[in-house]
C-alpha cells in the first residue's frame, strides 16, 4: 500500500520500474526473467534500482539521539502519597435483599421506569432484579441526567 501511493510522487519512468517490480513481486518464477528484460531495456539497474529503494530507506534515529534510563530515585517532592483519612464507605447504603415494590421518587417517574423496562428485553434481567435495578435508580435519581 505504501509503495502504491509513493509511487504518485515519483518521477514517470522510476514510477514505472516500481509498478513493474511490483507487480513481480506477486509472480516470483518470472522475477528473474523480467528483471533481465528491464536491463537490457534501460541499461544499468543497479542505479536506478538503489534511487528507487533510496526513497523507501529512512534510518528511523541516529545513535547519538538514543535515550538511556538513568538509575536513581525519584526526589520526595514528586512522589505520591495515599492519606485515606476515615472510612470511604462511609455514606454508602447497602442493598436491600429484597427490593420493595415501585414508587416514584424525584425525576423518577412510572413513566420513566417504563422506558427503561422496554429498552430491555423481558429475559434480561430476573423479576428480582429488575426490582433492584429500579430502586437504585429512585434512591439515586439525581445521578442520572433527566
Amino acid at each position: 500500500m505504501y509503495l502504491e501511493r509513493s509511487k504518485l510522487t515519483l518521477e514517470e519512468e522510476k514510477a514505472i520500474l516500481l509498478g513493474q517490480i511490483m507487480q513481480e513481486i506477486r509472480r516470483p518464477d518470472t522475477l528473474r526473467q523480467h528483471w533481465m528484460a528491464v536491463e537490457e531495456e534501460i541499461g544499468n539497474l543497479e542505479e536506478i534500482e538503489e534511487e528507487v529503494m533510496s526513497c523507501f530507506i529512512k534510518k528511523y534515529k541516529p545513535v547519538a539521539l538514543k535515550v538511556k534510563p538513568v538509575l536513581g530515585t525519584l526526589p520526595e517532592q514528586f512522589r505520591i502519597t495515599r492519606e485515606i483519612v476515615g472510612d470511604p464507605l462511609q455514606g454508602i447504603f447497602k442493598l436491600p435483599e429484597h427490593p420493595p415494590e415501585f414508587k416514584s421518587r424525584g425525576c423518577y417517574t412510572l413513566e420513566r421506569k417504563e422506558k427503561l423496562d422496554m429498552a430491555h428485553e423481558a429475559g434480561f434481567l430476573w423479576l428480582e432484579e429488575r426490582k433492584l435495578m429500579h430502586w437504585l435508580v429512585r434512591e439515586q435519581n439525581k445521578a442520572f441526567v433527566s
